[in-house]
């Protein structure tokens, strides 16, 4: 799952009107340019927990993950690309209270943060990954930047993006199939998350950073799909992507958690419900 924050936005309207339709379409990510990539996620809770009747007290959890990527693209063509990617803080970070009051934090930084690698491609060949300052990256480490670099130069479009090319959307009007592209905006269709009552209403059509951009009004639960706990997230949000090229510009997520769990061992019922909040966001900007 991948997840990756409220973002203050300034939006120029355009003509378009309830009513007014527009059309999306795809194009690839061009060279000689800066991309800067970010994601956020935080999730905070309190769960009281019970053995019995007995209240055996509170346990509370912040859970923050995040990444920082910064790309800056060589003046591409169909024989050559290079790219410096530069990675800022990644990584996840949980600190955990347990009803006695002990605090366990637990920060796993990604294998990427920090780090700068420079590649370059040849027609007919692989990517050569470098770090920045000498060397070559190895193992799983290699397959991340990798990942980056296949997404940055992909001709195809990614599976959001395929949900949307050759759309024809109607200002104020939701698109048909919002479960589907709003899994594959945010990273959740896999087997631990399920999207239910999405939906996915374009708003307007306003100038972002410079391009024609749908603002889409977001509403959806997702449900965990964990056998011994259920976890139900309720979210609304926005999200900004670009008429033409299919760019997610930003996405923004909040709302509450609720979650509830029974476990029986040796006679004995354990009972644990709470709930908190959740906020994710998503900013991409494309410049010079």
């Amino acid at each position: 799952m991948r997840f990756l924050f409220a973002a203050v936005l300034l939006l120029l309207p355009l003509s378009a009107q309830a009513g007014e339709k527009v059309t999306f379409t795809h194009a690839p990510l061009s060279g000689n340019q800066t991309v800067v990539q970010s994601e956020d996620l935080r999730m905070d809770f309190g769960i009281d927990i019970f053995m019995g009747e007995a209240n055996l007290g509170t346990m509370r959890a912040e859970n923050v993950e995040g990444s920082l990527l910064t790309a800056k693209l060589g003046k591409w063509n169909d024989k050559k690309k290079t790219a410096s990617l530069s990675y800022g803080k990644c990584g996840e970070k949980e600190t955990q209270t347990t009803p006695d009051g002990k605090t366990e934090v637990k920060d796993e930084p990604s294998l990427l943060s920090g780090k700068s690698y420079d590649v370059t491609w040849e027609k007919g060949g692989e990517p050569v990954i470098v770090y920045s300052g000498g060397g070559a990256p190895e193992g799983e480490e290699l397959a991340l930047v990798r990942k980056d670099w296949d997404d940055l130069t992909s001709t195809e479009p990614s599976d959001f993006e395929a949900a949307l090319v050759g759309q024809t959307v109607e200002v104020g009007s939701p698109l048909s199939s919002d479960g589907a592209v709003m899994a594959k905006l945010l990273s959740l269709d896999d087997d631990e998350l399920t999207v239910k009552d999405a939906k996915m209403t374009l708003r307007e059509v306003a100038k972002h950073n410079g391009e024609q951009c749908g603002i889409f009004d977001l509403e959806l639960t997702i449900v965990g799909n964990d056998a011994e706990m259920s976890m139900t997230m309720a979210a609304k949000g926005e999200a900004i992507v670009s008429v033409n090229g299919l760019r997610a510009h930003a996405v923004s997520l909040a709302g509450p958690i609720t979650l509830a769990a029974s476990i029986e061992e040796e006679g004995m019922k354990m009972t644990m419900t709470g709930g908190g909040s959740f906020n994710f966001g998503l900013t991409n900007t494309f410049g010079k």
